[in-house]
């Protein structure tokens, strides 16, 4: 489970489409007793968008979106991913969501590996 936010806090927005994603932050303008809403102008309008207090996850038919605490969140995931996908082209199928192995595990496996 997640932390709860905090209203005015600002969380970063992943928004992947179909030829590009952007990283976007947004404000929490509203927190209720089972969702949260942040919005990119700071005020609910047309880009508030509701989100489920125990995973962060998207509620609705919303393209694919995550939210990140931090910009080094972010950047840490991409890390991780790039690391598990050299892993991968190394030593055949190894896929990071179904072996979540913290980043600084797979750096030093990096290093090991001299990738």
């Amino acid at each position: 489970m997640k932390r709860r936010p905090i209203k005015g806090e600002v969380l970063y927005l992943l928004t992947r489409e179909a030829r590009s994603s952007a990283l976007k932050p947004v404000t929490v303008v509203r927190v209720g007793t089972k969702f949260f809403y942040c919005s990119e102008s700071g005020v609910e309008d047309y880009s508030t968008t509701k989100f489920h207090l125990s995973s962060w996850g998207t509620v609705g038919s919303y393209p694919e979106r995550q939210l990140f605490e931090t910009e080094q969140a972010y950047h840490d995931e991409v890390d991780a991913r790039n690391i598990a996908n050299s892993i991968a082209a190394r030593f055949g199928h190894f896929e990071l969501r179904q072996s979540p192995i913290p980043l600084e595990d797979l750096r030093k496996i990096k290093e090991i590996l001299k990738l």
